[in-house]
């Protein structure tokens, strides 16, 4: 729970030690549960069904649960177990709710490409890449050129390959970073207005 605690509520209202805490390993799964949600969406759009509504719903939903949670939170001790574990799962609502509006913002109108058309299209890229490095390297003449662009383009390709998993990976992560820093932000409006009592203690 104290895991679940720090994470959700931060340090305004979690009495955890989490804030001192790094868990890159938890962040890690959390960009690439993300980018797999993002894939999955792409290639099989009959996924949708599990997102079914307006990606306004999925943004008021998230917005409420973010002005919302913050006065739960603030009495989050005071409350029986099972209701500390329903305020915390409002909290992972909030954050795939804000992540469902992004998927049906930016992923619907581009759904239904098949993975195959997106393989020949790789192919066909690294086909031209390894021509042109064949060309480049021509000084070598006949097949040690063609065997030098094709090992540099496969370094490249890998290369590229590795930048792309990377970005696609931690731009959700910064997605949510963000997410988070307005919710610090909104839980510290939260604690000086209402709760100036306890800046004190």
């Amino acid at each position: 729970m104290d895991f679940w605690e720090g994470e959700f509520l931060g340090p305004r209202w979690a009495q955890t030690d989490y804030a001192d805490r790094r868990h890159p390993a938890f962040h890690f799964v959390v960009g690439f549960v993300a980018l797999a949600m993002v894939l999955a969406l792409y290639f099989l759009p009959s996924l949708e069904r599990f997102i079914p509504l307006p990606a306004p719903f999925y943004l008021l939903t998230s917005l409420v649960l973010l002005i919302a949670l913050p006065f739960a939170a603030a009495r989050y001790y005071a409350f029986p177990h099972l209701l500390r574990v329903l305020i915390l799962l409002g909290y992972g609502l909030m954050y795939f709710s804000s992540w469902c509006f992004v998927l049906r913002s930016f992923t619907g109108a581009k759904s239904g490409n098949s993975a195959g058309g997106l393989v020949r299209q790789i192919g066909e890229l690294a086909n031209n890449l390894m021509a042109n490095l064949a060309g480049f390297f021509s000084f070598l003449g006949g097949l040690s050129a063609t065997l030098a662009g094709v090992a540099a383009g496969a370094i490249l390709l890998a290369l590229v390959g590795i930048v792309i998993l990377i970005l696609a990976i931690y731009v959700p992560l910064l997605y949510f970073f963000l997410l988070k820093k307005l919710q610090r932000l909104w839980d510290s409006f939260i604690l000086k207005r209402f709760y100036p009592d306890r800046l004190t203690s």
